[in-house]
């Protein structure tokens, strides 16, 4: 116990779900009463209970999106000074929106997949720092909060955008280049990372009928199944 968190290992909890009709020990039925007499939420959950809705009453979440969007999940870590907030969009729509947090600090955003970290776009709030967040189907991203460093607000980048339709021609290339990223699902849309400089450049695409093929190393029939485009993005001058 710890003031009106229930602490396990080096976890904090403010609110304990009790499903069904467990047979509690004599122990730890003190030390549920203990909590709930130092300010924790016990919950008896039953059928009928809107168990997030309860939830979302009682303790005041974390992270908040604008507009809500169902399938959104995420986890909240600290670790190192730095608090990590993974988003995963489960649905089959974009979510778009702003996400609100009540961390406050220098905000970067991380692409495990591409193993890439950038600036996030972040303005200040009375509880923290809002985040706009763009996240297609299926994807995730790390929103990461560094609350040692000072919030550098950082404005949103207009583009204009110009889609260039490619052939069928392909060919396949022995060399090893800089990976810019996997994906396992539509929209197969890989950014390239920073500015790309003038000049020619080889772009490689490996397809694999699933991940457990790339990593055995095994190629079976597959490619690419267009129409393919690759989408210049010109940054628009600020006025």
């Amino acid at each position: 116990m710890a003031g009106a968190a229930l602490v396990a290992g080096a976890q904090a909890y403010r609110a304990v779900v009790v499903e069904g009709s467990p047979a509690l020990g004599e122990q730890a039925r003190r030390v549920l009463d203990e909590f709930a007499a130092a300010g924790g939420h016990v919950i008896e959950f039953a059928d009928g209970i809107d168990l997030p809705a309860r939830l979302d009453r009682l303790i005041a979440p974390d992270l908040r999106l604008d507009p809500p969007h169902p399938d959104l999940r995420f986890i909240h870590y600290r670790k190192g000074g730095l608090d990590f907030y993974l988003l995963v969009n489960e649905g089959g729509a974009t979510i778009a929106g702003e996400v609100a947090l009540t961390t406050a600090g220098r905000v970067e955003c991380w692409d495990a997949l591409a193993g890439t970290r950038r600036a996030a776009p972040a303005r200040p709030t009375a509880q923290g720092v809002a985040v706009a967040l763009h996240l297609p189907r299926r994807e995730s991203v790390v929103l990461v909060v560094d609350r040692r460093a000072k919030l550098l607000p950082a404005p949103a980048e207009k583009y204009d955008e110009q889609r260039l339709a490619l052939g069928q021609s392909w060919r396949v290339l022995g060399e090893d280049g800089e990976p810019v990223g996997v994906r396992m699902w539509a929209p197969y849309r890989v950014p390239l990372a920073g500015p790309i400089a003038a000049g020619r450049h080889k772009l490689e695409v490996r397809v694999t009928n699933s991940m457990a093929n790339a990593y055995e190393g095994a190629q079976f029939p597959s490619g690419l199944i267009g129409p393919v485009q690759l989408v210049a993005r010109r940054r628009q001058a600020r006025s």
